[in-house]
């Protein structure tokens, strides 16, 4: 089975349309210990666990985490970040097993595309990470890589060709959109913390559809060229269409009925193990990596029950349910 654990929220580098909270004051030193009991609890029952922020080359325990999945038996552990911080990137990729760790980069633009978005009210932040990811992309080969792509106006023509690139040096390609939209607290909705709002200059909009439709064609095209590589199966691509919307529009989100992953939070439960999340935005109340390793079943289907989850998946869907919500995601 598939984890991802967003175990660390700070970051340094927030891109303007990140609603992501920075909780890195909240960190304490006695974190370590639960991510020890955690990391082992897991070392048995998965098969690839990533760890997302955040920036996790600024979380402090992070040498002592590659130490520990060194040794584990899981097969594949995977940081996601921005590679601004150069000397602690150096620094992970050395102690690091190249045959289990891996790293997947933010690769929003073409790599000669980044200056000129580096003084951007609302791109310097992407353009950074997308500039620090292609240096770093090149430069740590030896590596399993991924290249994520957040979609947006600036970048939606361009897709294909950075998909393209990213695929062509062996590395896999994985996307999700930015939408436009808005916190409706009293009218019904839920209070979506991480989902991006108003952002008119980069989010996709209604007028953006038809270019979409064209180049969600093209993707489809190219997944059947480079197979594996290309992540985002077609019913995804097809959901980033519908993301082309006003703000006041709803669409359905890629979660499905059976719980696809496991998602870890920064939370540390009574038992010193760390709780579970529904997406990004929502924790699984009471449930912890025990709960689910002891009990599997039970924490699955409080998963597939939780009404925040059940309300998400058939009105609202969010900006997070990238790669790991699709319909194929199991496979």
């Amino acid at each position: 089975m598939f984890a991802q654990w967003m175990i660390y929220r700070g970051c340094k580098n927030a891109c303007p349309y990140c609603e992501v909270p920075n909780t890195a004051s909240d960190l304490k030193e006695t974190n370590f210990l639960p991510v020890f009991k955690t990391l082992g609890l897991l070392g048995g029952n998965i098969k690839r666990l990533e760890f997302i922020g955040g920036e996790m080359l600024d979380y402090p325990f992070i040498n002592e985490i590659v130490y520990i999945g060194n040794k584990s038996n899981i097969e594949r552990l995977v940081l996601i970040t921005s590679a601004i911080n150069k000397k602690k990137l150096d620094e992970v990729a050395r102690i690091s097993n190249p045959s289990k760790w891996g790293f997947c980069f933010t690769l929003d633009m073409l790599p000669l595309e980044t200056a000129k978005y580096l003084s951007d009210p609302d791109l310097a932040g992407s353009a950074r990470k997308s500039k620090a990811g292609w240096e770093a992309f090149y430069q740590y080969e030896k590596f399993w890589r991924r290249g994520h792509v957040t979609i947006g106006r600036h970048n939606l023509k361009d897709l294909p060709k950075i998909a393209k690139v990213i695929m062509d040096n062996g590395a896999y390609f994985n996307c999700c959109p930015i939408i436009y939209s808005r916190q409706e607290r009293d009218s019904g909705r839920l209070p979506f913390i991480f989902r991006p709002q108003n952002f008119p200059n980069i989010a996709l909009r209604m007028e953006d559809r038809e270019t979409a439709k064209q180049v969600m064609g093209e993707l489809k095209s190219i997944k059947k060229s480079y197979g594996p590589l290309f992540l985002p199966s077609e019913e995804y691509l097809d959901l980033i269409t519908q993301c082309c919307k006003e703000s006041y529009e709803m669409y359905p989100c890629g979660c499905g009925g059976k719980m696809p992953y496991l998602r870890i939070g920064d939370k540390v439960c009574p038992d010193n193990t760390f709780g579970l999340m529904v997406c990004s935005d929502f924790y699984l109340d009471g449930y912890s990596v025990k709960d689910w390793i002891e009990k599997k079943e039970e924490v699955e289907n409080a998963w597939v029950k939780n009404p925040r989850r059940q309300f998400c998946a058939k009105h609202e869907g969010c900006a997070w349910s990238v790669s790991l919500t699709l319909s194929s995601s199991q496979k």
